[in-house]
């Protein structure tokens, strides 16, 4: 009996080790979850501080369009949410719920697509995102804000909805004073990862290039990186552009491909353009 229990055993065992580097393969281009992650399924919590997205939003007293207007909120004013309410409204293409929200010494209510999901800071100017969907898909709203309070604004097209968002210098580049990186989650095998670099230059918020980061399993992978100046082996005039690609070409023979190329890209205050 025990003959026949341990090749059982053993079978069982080797078919979890498997499906456990099948699922570390879909997943090992995702974000650490520590960082905030941003989807239209997004929503504020009771003591979080968020900024006004919109321009003149108004603050009503209570969660409907036509209530009594308390305030008119300048975009870019803090306020701190109180709690979620069960009202639903409509704004950019997407529902999202009315929030009681206090400034100062005034609370009222404010839809949910008026306000920054995220705001990133750096030196004395701060991005505030949203989101908008239409049959194209979801765009990405972003807004930097000035300290001259003037703002510059654009819409960018996702690949995927749930995407993590970071900030930072200009890396090296001359002219760049910071430059925010959205980054793709992909949770499922085959979907795309990846993301693209906005940079704050010259006055202007340009969107300065895209990259793919995608796995399937053992079988596939697709992963592009820029390296920036300050980066070991960067150049101080421009980034490389890399990407690297592996394919299991035949199974049981292990037959397989691996491609690796890189490009340098000069910098000269325009979108890059990645060759063919």
């Amino acid at each position: 009996m025990g003959n026949l229990i341990l090749p059982d055993f053993i079978l069982l065992m080797k078919n979890l080790l498997l499906s456990v580097f099948f699922v570390l393969g879909c997943i090992g281009f995702a974000r650490p979850q520590e960082m905030e992650l941003i989807s239209p399924n997004y929503r504020f919590k009771p003591g979080m501080q968020t900024q006004v997205f919109g321009s003149r939003v108004r603050l009503r007293a209570q969660p409907n369009l036509n209530a009594q207007i308390i305030a008119e909120l300048d975009m870019g004013h803090r306020v701190r949410i109180l709690e979620e309410s069960s009202e639903l409204g409509m704004y950019n293409g997407l529902e999202m719920p009315w929030y009681r929200v206090e400034t100062g010494a005034k609370t009222g209510f404010v839809l949910g697509g008026l306000l920054a999901l995220q705001t990133l800071s750096f030196g004395s100017t701060y991005y505030l995102v949203s989101l908008a969907e239409d049959s194209m898909g979801v765009w990405l709203k972003t807004r930097l804000m000035l300290d001259d309070k003037r703002h510059l604004e654009r819409s960018d097209l996702l690949k995927t909805p749930e995407f993590y968002l970071s900030v930072s210098d200009g890396r090296g580049l001359n002219g760049v004073q910071s430059i925010l990186e959205a980054d793709y989650l992909a949770e499922a095998c085959g979907v795309d990862g990846g993301g693209f670099l906005l940079f704050y230059t010259d006055a202007t918020l340009i969107k300065a290039i895209e990259f793919v980061q995608v796995g399937d399993a053992d079988v596939f992978s697709l992963v592009e990186a820029v390296l920036f100046p300050k980066e070991e082996g960067g150049r101080p005039d421009g980034i490389y552009f890399k990407r690297k690609q592996y394919e299991l070409l035949d199974e049981e023979t292990e037959w397989s491909q691996k491609l690796e190329m890189s490009v340098f890209l000069p910098w000269k205050g325009v979108p890059f353009v990645v060759p063919k």
